[in-house]
């Protein structure tokens, strides 16, 4: 009976004690000089114009809000909440556990953020604020 409980407790110390390391190869990156809340225009695939409000927050979470203008049948506003982190040149938008990548680049003083879509699409953001 002491070596069961020695084992369970060996089992114990041994799973809690194993996440307690240095996990900074773990940790996404974040690009501090993308923080802040961008705003863009792009077209939808009927040429409605669309505005895009992107929240990135230095805490790796963050907002997209779409707002649709088509003339036709106007659509209320639609927000979605992902998760994101960044290396060099690429944004890593995270949807239901799934990293989707995007292609970015900064420029004007880091007050322009050019995202690129895989469907070939550039959409340009400008800074609204910090």
């Amino acid at each position: 009976m002491k070596k069961l409980l020695f084992f369970i407790l060996t089992l114990v110390f041994v799973a809690c004690s194993s996440g307690d390391g240095d996990n900074s190869n773990n940790t996404p990156n974040i690009n501090p000089d993308i923080v802040g809340t961008w705003f863009g225009t792009s077209t939808d695939y009927d040429g409605s114009l669309v505005e895009e409000t992107l929240v990135l927050n230095s805490d790796g979470t963050g907002s997209i809000a779409f707002l649709y203008q088509a003339e036709q049948d106007p659509m209320p506003e639609i927000e979605l909440i992902p998760d994101w982190y960044t290396d060099d040149t690429t944004l890593y938008l995270i949807w239901y556990e799934s990293p989707q990548e995007f292609g970015y680049q900064l420029s004007d003083n880091n007050n322009v953020l050019e995202i690129n879509f895989s469907d070939g699409t550039t959409v340009i953001y400008d800074r609204i604020s910090d």
